[in-house]
């Protein structure tokens, strides 16, 4: 019994967490909704999705999107998907996601998690996930504001 409970606890444990998505790695199409409560469909013609699992990442990507026009993203078929599952629901509705509506931009907010739940992140880094018709051509960490306009640039309509 003693040696069957290490392989019984492993195993549940590598069910429980599963793998981050890699470069190569097909998604799915999912849908969340943004800070105005708009439905977004990350699809085949998604290119760049930009995603934040803490508030250093996030401020990443909101100093990369200052000044930007509300259509901005969706010329270049790129999303900013915030995981705000950590965040208490008080706090999510009453401060939060009033603070988010300040941005013209939408914010896909993930409060599951549940669509972003295999996306790789860094600690206080923003991550940036290039896409071709939903395979992951690659994955990039960053700390700088200018990697995230480079992406972005390289994505002109």
């Amino acid at each position: 019994m003693k040696k069957l409970l290490p392989i019984v606890l492993l195993t549940v444990t590598s069910l429980v967490h599963a793998e981050s998505y890699i470069d190569g790695s097909q998604l799915t199409p999912f849908s969340l909704t943004d800070q105005f409560d708009q439905k977004h469909t990350v699809d085949e013609n998604t290119r760049l999705i930009m995603f934040s699992k803490d508030m250093d990442g996030n401020d990443v990507l909101k100093q990369a999107l200052t000044g930007k026009k509300a259509d901005y993203l969706a010329q270049r078929k790129a999303v900013y998907i915030n995981d705000i599952s950590g965040m208490p629901g008080v706090v999510t509705f009453l401060f939060a996601k009033p603070k988010m509506r300040d941005y013209e931009y939408p914010m896909l907010l993930d409060e599951k998690p549940q669509a972003t739940k295999n996306f790789p992140a860094r600690e206080s880094q923003a991550t940036l996930i290039q896409l071709d018709h939903l395979k992951i051509k690659s994955i990039q960490f960053t700390q700088k504001p200018e990697d995230v306009v480079t992406a972005l640039d390289a994505l002109k309509p």
